[in-house]
Parts: C-alpha cells; sequence; structure tokens
C-alpha cells in the first residue's frame, strides 16, 4: 500500500517513492523504504531559522509571489532530487522554472528558462521542519562542479495581494558568491530576488543585472546526491 501524508509509513514499509515525507516522524525515505539509516549519498541543504540580528545577514521575513535564486555545487558534481520550502502558512500551487547558470541578468527572459512542474506547497508538518515537494515533481537536476543552477518559484490560479504566499528572507548581499544564503561542505545556495505576480515580471527592479543591493531568497533548500564521476550540467535521468 502506498504511503500518504495522511497516512506516513511505520520503518522497513515500502510506498514512498523518495518522499520522506511520507514516512512516520524521523524516518527517512530511501529506495522506496522508510528506514532511519539514511543513504550516506543523500544531503539536504536547507536555511532553518534565522533570527533578527544574524551576524553575517540581519534577515527578516517576509512574502513574496515570485522568486529566483542559484544553486551551486562544490568540488563534486550533484544530482538534484528535490526541493524543500518551508514557513508556508497556507496551501499554494507555484510553477517551477530553471536554467543552466545563473538567474542573474535573465529575470525578464523567459525563453532563456526551461519549466520543470508544479505543486502544491502544504503547511508545515511540524513547525520550524522543511516539507519536501510531492515526489515526481521534477526530473533530476545534474549539476557540474562550481556551476550555477538558477531557480525560479512563482505562484499560481491567484491575482493581487493574494499571491503574495511564498516566504523569503531579506538580506543585503545580492547574487554574491562570497555571501550564500546557506552552505555547507558540498553545495550553496546564493542570494536570490523577488519577482511581482505577472510570471517573470521585474517591474521592481528587484533582479538586478549584476550583483548588489538587497535580496530576498526562498525559505527552502535542496535534497540533492553527490557524485564523484564528472558529467554535463543537463536536466536528465
Amino acid at each position: 500500500t502506498p504511503c500518504t501524508t495522511d497516512c506516513p509509513c511505520w520503518k522497513n514499509h515500502n510506498g514512498c517513492g523518495y518522499d520522506d515525507d511520507l514516512c512516520k516522524g524521523k524516518l527517512t525515505c530511501t529506495n522506496n523504504k522508510c528506514t532511519d539509516n539514511a543513504d550516506p549519498t543523500i544531503q539536504k541543504l536547507f536555511q532553518r531559522e534565522v533570527h533578527n540580528g544574524d551576524r553575517n545577514h540581519n534577515r527578516i521575513r517576509g512574502k513574496s509571489a515570485g522568486v529566483m535564486f542559484d544553486f551551486q555545487a562544490k568540488d563534486h558534481p550533484i544530482k538534484i532530487t528535490n526541493l524543500f520550502y518551508q514557513g508556508i502558512t497556507e496551501e499554494v500551487w507555484v510553477d517551477i522554472y530553471t536554467r543552466e547558470y545563473t538567474h542573474v541578468g535573465w529575470s525578464e527572459a523567459k525563453q532563456k528558462w526551461k519549466y520543470i512542474g508544479e505543486a502544491l506547497l502544504k503547511q508545515e508538518k511540524t513547525p520550524g521542519e522543511p516539507r519536501l515537494l510531492p515526489f515526481n515533481t521534477f526530473i533530476s537536476i545534474k549539476v557540474k562542479p562550481w556551476h550555477h543552477q538558477g531557480f525560479y518559484i512563482r505562484t499560481k490560479n491567484c491575482s493581487g495581494n493574494d499571491c503574495y504566499k511564498l516566504t523569503v528572507w531579506t538580506g543585503k548581499n545580492y547574487a554574491e558568491t562570497k555571501s550564500p544564503f546557506v552552505e555547507n561542505d558540498t553545495a550553496r545556495i546564493l542570494e536570490g530576488c523577488a519577482l511581482k505576480t505577472t510570471p517573470f515580471s521585474n517591474v521592481a527592479k528587484r533582479c538586478l543585472d549584476s550583483p548588489g543591493g538587497e535580496s530576498q531568497t526562498f525559505w527552502g533548500g535542496f535534497r540533492y546526491k553527490v557524485l564523484e564521476n564528472d558529467m554535463p550540467n543537463v536536466i536528465g535521468p
């Protein structure tokens, strides 16, 4: 019987695909089975609560209708398999786009982005804990060492102020590689920017064509695998 968010599976039960949200408590999903022995090749990078006064960014939270940001691999190639999200206070449908290399300078160039799927973002199951997008929302994305992969997440099926449902963190170091939003030994998420309700609308000029200025970064992160062999920076299985 497949696991569901309403009826998550216990330890050693099959049916979760690769979605941790379909497993009880702290269990993780590895090869379609809920287990407390996490696959060591699978890593997670996301930003937990950051309080005002943080010595690096002095961030505050806000709401946005759309946000662009970059993921960057470090010394090894990476295969992104899913996205985390946090701070959703009511359900919202989103569209997700990606592009090879940075989003900087391409905020209004829709033809330079690839649409990879839609997803329903749900309220936090446990306060402060990130949630994964539904399994198979998008095909895995491969990123070469030290390359950027741009992402754009925007609300859909809404209008006006009703679109402002994505939680973002405000910073001061937009897209600067020396000031990542969050990082670990294998990857980093760089500072991002917020867009208006219309797709690829940069009328407020939040998404600059060069680094600098205030940033708004999506409160979320990535689930991914670190790979030893080099590979092209492409979207694919």
